[in-house]
């Protein structure tokens, strides 16, 4: 094999060197790379908590608010019986007054 020259030489330490780096760059970014995920679980998990408690609040709220609903429609409907009770002596009266000034049944035209 012929003597290399010291170009080569160098190019092919260069090339060496290049390829080292390129393994010890691979190996940082593995060990940088455990870390940031673990990061991304344990925010995770604490934003799952957060939710949590805040789902726990929402569904209690809600049942809260059914409860009012319930009694809300309730009030309604008594109400609604109340008006239409009030309605029907309304126009049992008014049916009787008409009756009084126009003679009843006793008058046909």
């Amino acid at each position: 094999m012929k003597d290399m020259n010291t170009i080569t030489i160098i190019a092919l330490v260069l090339i060496f060197l290049g390829g080292l780096g390129a393994i010890l760059l691979v190996i940082g970014q593995g060990i940088n790379s455990s870390g940031d995920k673990q990061e991304i679980i344990e925010n995770t998990k604490s934003k799952n908590e957060e939710l949590k408690v805040r789902i726990d609040q929402l569904t209690q709220e809600r049942g809260g608010l059914r409860v009012s609903l319930e009694a809300r429609d309730q009030r309604i409907q008594q109400q609604t019986e109340k008006i239409e009770d009030l309605n029907n002596k309304l126009l049992e009266k008014a049916d009787y007054i008409q009756k009084y000034l126009s003679g009843g049944e006793g008058f046909h035209m």
